[in-house]
């Protein structure tokens, strides 16, 4: 627990400082800084026990945020704020896992946390083959994350399309 806490504390403090360098070079204007985060983010580094809860085998060590969370920017313009400050206390804190078949018969993995009391995120989570990825290497990402409301997290319960997980170190 001491080591997610002071994990998210040191994520935190990288961010606010890339932040506050990304407004000095950018001149404050909000429009550069868009630009500036449309490369892919890094969102936590992958452990074993978080590649366990999917019955993957993948050999990344990341898990990024494409194009620094546009999907979700474009998607959640009224939740973006909370959706992108909630991702590692809800990926820290994960409750239910669902894994499905698309249409297209791949494996879609997703996650559903608590990033506060009573607020959960679900966390679509994609992984990427090294011959499939751009830089030819295993990689891990999150297209897309959305609040969930406790109803919607009943519902997939009921219909069995969530597994619950129970507490599991990440870090």
């Amino acid at each position: 627990m001491i080591q997610v806490v002071a994990a998210q504390a040191v994520h935190r403090a990288a961010l606010e400082a890339h932040h506050a360098a990304v407004r000095v070079t950018t001149g404050f204007t909000k429009r550069n800084v868009a630009l500036l985060f449309e490369a892919d983010t890094l969102l936590m580094k992958l452990t074993a026990e978080f590649l366990s809860l999917f019955g993957v085998e993948s050999s990344a060590n990341s898990l990024l945020i494409p194009k620094g969370g546009k999907h979700i920017r474009s998607r959640h313009r009224h939740d973006t704020a909370e959706i992108l400050s909630g991702l590692l206390p809800a990926l820290t804190n994960i409750k239910y896992v669902q894994e499905r078949r698309n249409r297209t018969g791949k494996m879609e993995y997703g996650v559903i946390g608590e990033h506060r009391p009573g607020r959960m995120l679900f966390v679509a989570i994609k992984f990427v083959p090294a011959r499939s990825a751009a830089s030819g290497e295993d990689e891990a990402l999150v297209p897309t994350a959305y609040i969930i409301n406790l109803r919607e997290v009943d519902r997939l319960l009921y219909q069995g399309q969530l597994r619950p997980v129970f507490p599991v170190r990440l870090s």
